[in-house]
């Protein structure tokens, strides 16, 4: 890093995964080797991974980033959803980097201010980036199974196809000449019924795997799926759909199976590979 650099600190180091560098390194490695994807007829151009706290999605999400492991992609635009920050449109982090206890990732700068020229929806937020864990808690697993790689940051709370494929289209257009990756972060189901979850789940799953963006943001709407990263799914099966990608269902669960329990309140992940 140079002086004068941008750099955003570990907001969740410590409470969604660890602080400590060796620890966290164990723990990442020891998920990735322990899961054992489908094996996939080419290169992810498009992933979903949640973003929990490890000890309840992290052996989801390795499924996801098991499946890019050791491909090369010059930039992974991350898309997650705000939790804390009404994030109007599409808001893109410009910093020079951002800090884990693993080390410091660069981002695409350029990349990322191609983003924001050719999208009418995208702005600059630093505040929406700063306490937002949907992005940071995916960046351990890319440093585990990626190298040479840049990223850009979105967060965004959009819910209509329209704008799906405007930040899609724009994603596109920006990262020609690049090897890319696009990441959705997002969890399913939130609520107090294990029923419920498993239900939801299964229809949210079901859209996602037919690859209708109109179709998801309509069940969105109905109440029949149901995810906190509505946007960030919208982008993905927008852009997969425009690059002609097809997913690939790797892994799904809920937080009552991780932890044995059907009480209670109870989230649903699933990792998803478009090729």
């Amino acid at each position: 890093m140079g002086r004068g650099d941008v750099t955003r600190s570990s907001a969740v180091a410590g409470s969604f995964y660890p602080a400590d560098e060796r620890l966290l390194r164990g723990i990442v490695e020891s998920l990735i080797a322990s899961v054992h994807p489908t094996p996939l007829k080419g290169s992810p151009s498009v992933i979903i991974a949640p973003h929990a706290g490890y000890p309840f999605s992290g052996q989801t999400a390795a499924y996801a980033y098991k499946s890019v492991k050791g491909r090369d992609y010059d930039s992974v635009v991350m898309v997650g959803p705000s939790h804390y920050v009404y994030a109007k449109g599409a808001a893109v982090y410009v910093g020079d980097y951002w800090s884990t206890p693993l080390g410091d990732v660069p981002v695409d700068t350029d990349l990322a201010s191609r983003i924001l020229d050719t999208c009418e929806i995208a702005s600059v937020d630093p505040h929406a980036h700063s306490r937002e864990h949907s992005l940071e808690v995916q960046l351990p697993f890319l440093q585990k199974v990626l190298k040479d790689f840049k990223i850009v940051p979105v967060v965004t709370l959009l819910k209509s196809p329209e704008d799906a494929a405007l930040l899609a289209r724009s994603i596109m257009k920006s990262c020609e000449g690049k090897e890319w990756l696009l990441l959705a972060s997002s969890d399913l189901y939130h609520g107090n019924s294990y029923e419920e979850c498993v239900t939801k789940t299964e229809t949210t799953l079901k859209r996602i795997m037919d690859g209708d963006p109109a179709e998801l943001a309509r069940s969105f709407l109905t109440g029949e799926s149901s995810a906190c990263g509505e946007g960030a799914l919208l982008t993905a099966l927008t852009t997969a759909k425009l690059v002609g990608a097809s997913p690939v269902l790797l892994h799904h669960t809920n937080s009552g199976d991780v932890m044995g329990t059907r009480s209670g309140y109870v989230v649903g992940y699933c990792a998803v590979a478009f090729v």
